[in-house]
């Protein structure tokens, strides 16, 4: 719906405010606070797409109108975040490619499970609902999903449902060096 929506109305405003402004309106539609920042997410990596693609190919970037509204949407979603609580640096986002990264070390993860999930089908269960929620989450910056994750396989070893083998592999994921936390 987030692809329709920015295809449909971004490039058919008139001004960036014009778009933020329908923007708003849209996510009126939304009960779920993690379903508007994913939304917001998917729109504002649309345009961030778009924003390098042309800036690549751009002649004049100096005074390039399509580039300062580009700037000016990112601006502006950048603050809607914010006015949920997510606010981000340019550093903390999480690009394309490290998406697809982190999403195929997790099914990396879920299939070595799978294998060995005869007899464990809920604790395989569990732990795939878990994973799969995290790949919805990209949208909350590289540190605060990072600090998730720890903390959701923190949990689950307490809980159970994932040996130290696989909480070893998740906490690699997050980059934090756990000395004997998990032991």
């Amino acid at each position: 719906m987030a692809i329709d929506f920015v295809e449909n109305q971004y490039e058919y405003t008139d001004s960036p405010h014009q778009f933020i402004d329908k923007l708003k309106s849209e996510l009126y539609r939304y009960n779920n606070e993690s379903d508007k920042l994913h939304f917001i997410s998917i729109i504002r990596n649309f345009i961030q797409n778009d924003h390098d693609k042309h800036y690549k190919d751009c002649k004049n970037r100096e005074n390039c109108n399509e580039l300062k509204d580009y700037n000016k949407s990112l601006f502006f979603i950048d603050g809607i975040r914010t006015d949920y609580g997510i606010k981000l640096n340019k550093d903390d986002i999480f690009s394309e490619n490290e998406k697809k990264n982190y999403n195929n070390k997790l099914d990396q993860i879920l299939h070595d499970l799978q294998e060995m999930k005869q007899g464990q089908e809920i604790i395989y269960n569990d732990l795939l609902e878990e994973i799969e929620e995290l790949k919805k989450l990209y949208f909350l910056g590289k540190k605060n999903w990072k600090q998730l994750l720890a903390g959701k396989t923190v949990e689950m070893v307490a809980g159970g449902i994932v040996s130290e083998t696989v909480s070893t592999q998740l906490i690699r994921l997050t980059g934090i060096v756990t000395g004997n936390l998990l032991k």
